[in-house]
């Protein structure tokens, strides 16, 4: 599809013509499905090939026209490793496309230039860390993905660092989503690796060492997540403002006792990491059967819930914890907050 895709660029009349069946044509119409229905790209695209038809300067119009919805085609493909090779073939078509107006580019810049401008626009941060997994599933190195990203940013490394963060996270949540039993392990295995990179590119973020922490705990390696949990209360400790962790209902796997029933009652929860490290930290003593080292961790575990340092926005989440957090007790080897 993407080669009479790229041959219509070049002689949309003619290939027209001679498509059999019309099935250039069908394929034109996938990508322009797309489209944002007040854009009439059917009716934009017949207007193209009429005004090109009589004026061959209007040929870099059709392909700008293509270009937007070619590359459109291949970054949703994306969002699902199992149409990346599909939707890298559309991405190549406009670096095609743009080397016929003088550009030099590549696959990799194109895409790291769309994840730029995704978490510049503060798009969803799940699709956005779908086409990151897809494009390390498609052979595209690590360290060739950060140093791109890293010059879309001007070296910075908060972004590459976000992005596997997010990734690590989705590859965390799928593994678990087609399974009552046994998760993923693959899955598994590349949600470590990527958290674990977030981790190596910003060893100062304390949400980095805390995410990694729940995957650990999650996955019942609660010597290692007390390990990254200590880190994370230690990287907060330095920090002049308390970095937030998300979670809503894709990820309510990963949680445990009160905070999955706040999850699942009020679909998101927003907390600062320091909060989730010590959930993590006491959890882990718990289920290692060293509640003496837990039970005093608990006025800590307050402390941060009430942290000056934590954002202003109104929080459901500490007025749930801060109202329920009077008395405790341990249940199933979990801390809940009675």
């Amino acid at each position: 599809m993407s080669i009479a895709l790229m041959e219509f660029t070049e002689k949309p009349i003619s290939s027209l013509a001679n498509s059999p069946d019309l099935g250039l044509m069908k394929c034109i119409e996938s990508v322009l499905s797309l489209a944002p229905k007040e854009d009439e790209s059917n009716s934009k695209l017949i207007t193209l090939l009429r005004e090109l038809d009589s004026s061959p300067e209007k040929k870099r119009d059709l392909k700008m026209f293509l270009k937007y919805h070619f590359i459109n085609l291949g970054l949703t493909l994306m969002m699902d490793p199992k149409g990346a090779q599909k939707g890298l073939e559309f991405i190549q078509c406009v670096v095609e496309i743009l080397k016929g107006f003088g550009k030099r580019t590549n696959a990799l810049e194109l895409l790291c230039n769309s994840l730029v401008t995704c978490s510049v626009r503060g798009d969803e941060e799940v699709g956005t860390a779908s086409r990151l997994v897809s494009m390390r599933c498609l052979g595209f190195s690590d360290e060739e993905i950060i140093s791109t990203l890293m010059k879309s940013t001007a070296d910075s490394i908060e972004l590459p660092a976000n992005l596997y963060h997010n990734a690590g996270c989705v590859c965390h949540a799928r593994a678990y989503e087609d399974s009552f039993d046994e998760p993923d392990e693959g899955l598994l295995c590349q949600a470590e690796e990527m958290l674990k990179k977030a981790v190596d590119l910003q060893p100062d973020s304390a949400c980095h060492h805390v995410e990694l922490s729940m995957f650990l705990y999650r996955n019942d390696r609660f010597e290692e997540a007390i390990t990254s949990a200590k880190q994370g209360i230690e990287e907060s400790r330095s920090s002049e403002e308390l970095e937030d962790i998300g979670y809503d209902k894709s990820e309510e796997t990963t949680l445990d006792g009160n905070l999955g029933y706040h999850v699942q009652h009020n679909d998101v929860i927003q907390a600062p990491a320091l909060v989730f490290a010590y959930y993590v930290l006491v959890t882990c003593l718990v289920e290692l059967d060293r509640k003496d080292e837990a039970l005093p961790l608990m006025e800590s575990y307050k402390t941060a819930c009430c942290d000056p340092r934590k954002t202003n926005r109104i929080n459901r989440f500490f007025i749930f914890f801060i109202e329920n957090c009077q008395e405790h007790s341990f249940h199933r080897g979990i801390l809940l907050i009675a």
